[in-house]
């Protein structure tokens, strides 16, 4: 409890970004699970998987913002803003949202760990399915 109010003591009071600090953390591979219900294509079958991603997200955050960038994997990576759901000294979640699916990026510093959760009702072109997955990785974390 003390630990989290000196983190949100020291969010509150940053007076400018001339002082602001960036927590940089690149993450991955992840390992984890797919659960859900299939589409109409396979049936309606439910799911239940191991899964895997063999990708690094680099995930830039402003101490003092209420966002964060999550920059995905590839040549062409994706770059997208997340909304800060969760903010203390033991967890920093940011929710992303698509018109078909929501992640949620949840880092925790002294863990070094990223957690990536997906809900959706989608895959491909198969619009009636109840799909999800949570991944776990290893992240290296700098605070600059």
């Amino acid at each position: 409890m003390l630990k989290t109010a000196i983190f949100l003591s020291f969010l509150l009071a940053a007076p400018s970004t001339a002082f602001a600090k960036t927590m940089t953390a690149v993450c991955g591979p992840f390992k984890g699970y797919t659960v859900g219900i299939s589409g109409s294509s396979e049936n309606h079958k439910p799911l239940s998987y191991s899964d895997s991603m063999d990708k690094e997200f680099t995930f830039v955050w402003e101490v003092d913002s209420r966002s964060a960038l999550i920059i995905g994997p590839g040549e062409k990576p994706t770059r997208e803003e997340g909304v800060m759901a969760i903010g203390t000294s033991d967890q920093l979640s940011f929710v992303v949202t698509y018109p078909i699916s929501i992640f949620v990026y949840s880092i925790f510093p002294d863990r070094k760990t990223m957690l990536i959760t997906k809900h959706t009702h989608s895959r491909g072109l198969e619009f009636d399915a109840a799909r999800g997955f949570i991944m776990r990785g290893d992240c290296n974390i700098s605070i600059k």
